[in-house]
């Protein structure tokens, strides 16, 4: 805010592959139509997001995260690329995939608080499916102008 650092860098964060994510791997994989509505091949865009729900579960659907997504105050899910937006490496053990930096900027009011970042294959709402969440090392309120940069790795593997 007013050009100063509110936020230093965290630490990686282990990140949860929901049910429906581990589902939609497979489905695009393995080419099958499974009956839940996936579509046959990756989206244009998969959507970064934030929310606050207390704690995450494999469970959890968009359904779970609206409930506890912002909205207003310049918050929307960020589109990434599924064909350009993530780098994909083994750094050691783990195959990851990771989004490079995204920036939420609050505007015209306050944004949070937020403990989590997710990703959606929906820019809104609870029609698509959740994929996987990552927490933030602490929860983060956005006042107005400030901006979160952040990036989310998922990280397959030992």
């Amino acid at each position: 805010r007013d050009g100063r650092l509110v936020w230093a860098e965290e630490d990686f964060q282990p990140n949860i592959l929901h049910d429906e994510g581990e589902l939609y791997l497979l489905v695009l994989a393995f080419d099958t139509d499974y009956g839940q509505g996936f579509p046959a091949s990756a989206p244009a865009n998969l959507y970064l997001g934030l929310d606050n729900r207390s704690g995450l579960s494999e469970g959890d659907t968009l359904a779970t995260v609206v409930a506890a997504e912002p909205s207003g105050n310049g918050y929307a899910r960020i589109p990434i690329s599924t064909s350009t937006g993530f780098t994909l490496s083994q750094p050691g053990a783990a195959y990851q995939a990771d989004s490079g930096v995204r920036t939420f900027t609050a505007s015209g009011g306050v944004i949070g608080p937020v403990r989590h970042r997710f990703l959606a294959t929906a820019a809104s709402g609870t029609t698509g499916k959740l994929l996987c969440s990552v927490p933030l090392s602490v929860e983060r309120t956005l006042q107005d102008g400030d901006k979160l940069n952040t990036t989310l790795v998922i990280a397959m593997g030992e």
